[in-house]
């Protein structure tokens, strides 16, 4: 994944900026110090969905819209936007539906908490994959789970309806639980509560 530019855009003070950027090493320089440095660079992991604990002062970021343009080694690109907890996720390439949307941005975050987490917590994804999309784009959604999520090194949990295991790869290698209609039953209610709320 490639970061291509950055939009900033202060709909309090009505100013905006934007920024492109190479595929390679990028250098952020300025005059002096308290100039926007460490607020770009900060930008860029916030508009990717991490939590920035403290901006520069001066650097409201509530009071913003950060949109990022990012190219994935497919080729497909995106446009992330970010305003507080909102984000919305756009292709630049044609034929992609809202679910496959959601998909991309999901195993981009997996991937970079994956490779730079500190902590390995297990990974939790409900399947975005549903029923009503065509037979191609489920092929090529499973395709990406079973190439970028099911092999993460943390523990992983993905929900998938029965008939869609069919598209998965090396099933075997996975522990499948399948749910009953009434998860919850009588029988085990005394073993469990004796266990759980002692």
């Amino acid at each position: 994944m490639k970061v291509e530019t950055l939009k900033i855009i202060d709909y309090i003070s009505k100013t905006a900026t934007s920024y492109s950027f190479s595929s390679g090493t990028n250098i952020i320089v300025s005059d002096g110090n308290k100039i926007g440095k460490s607020s770009l660079v900060k930008s860029i992991y916030y508009t990717l969905g991490f939590d920035i604990k403290q901006f520069p002062s001066g650097w409201n970021v509530k009071d913003k819209v950060l949109q990022i343009s990012i190219k994935m080694a497919s080729g497909h690109s995106h446009r992330i936007t970010r305003q507080g907890d909102t984000y919305k996720v756009d292709s630049e390439s044609s034929g992609m539906d809202k679910n496959t949307k959601y998909l991309a941005l999901y195993l981009i975050y997996f991937a970079l908490i994956d490779r730079f987490g500190a902590y390995r917590l297990p990974f939790c994804m409900d399947s975005f994959t549903k029923n009503e999309i065509s037979e191609e784009t489920a092929r090529k959604n499973f395709s990406a789970i079973s190439k970028h999520f099911l092999p993460l090194k943390n523990q992983v949990f993905f929900s998938v309806v029965t008939d869609n295991l069919k598209y998965l790869d090396n099933k075997n290698d996975y522990k499948i639980i399948q749910i009953e209609e009434h998860q919850l039953n009588k029988e085990d209610y005394d073993a469990l509560s004796l266990s759980v709320l002692k």
